[in-house]
């Protein structure tokens, strides 16, 4: 069972590793797939993914808009991203 919303975003870390990630993966499960093979190839990524969670703001659930609203509030100000790879399925 999942923890609650409030609770899963006060201790979700995307930052990476915190040693200078500088790859910034964003969208739904596709894009979690891609955030876990760099980093099964080591590379140190950022990730906001959720699955079902659309990469454009107007297309969002509002869960999925919550989680990407906090996560962007608490650490566009202080993480430096060089390259963002956004990733979600296409819908016909």
């Amino acid at each position: 069972m999942s923890p609650p919303l409030e609770e899963f975003l006060a201790n979700w870390k995307c930052t990476g590793s915190g040693n200078g990630a500088t790859i910034l993966v964003i969208g739904d499960s596709h894009a979690a797939d891609k955030a876990a093979a760099l980093k099964l190839n080591g590379v140190d990524v950022g990730q906001m993914t959720g699955a079902g969670c659309s990469a454009v703001p107007s297309l969002m659930a509002p869960n999925c808009r919550q989680m990407f609203d906090q996560i962007l509030a608490r650490y566009s100000h202080r993480v430096r991203f060089t390259t963002l790879m956004i990733a979600n399925k296409q819908l016909p």
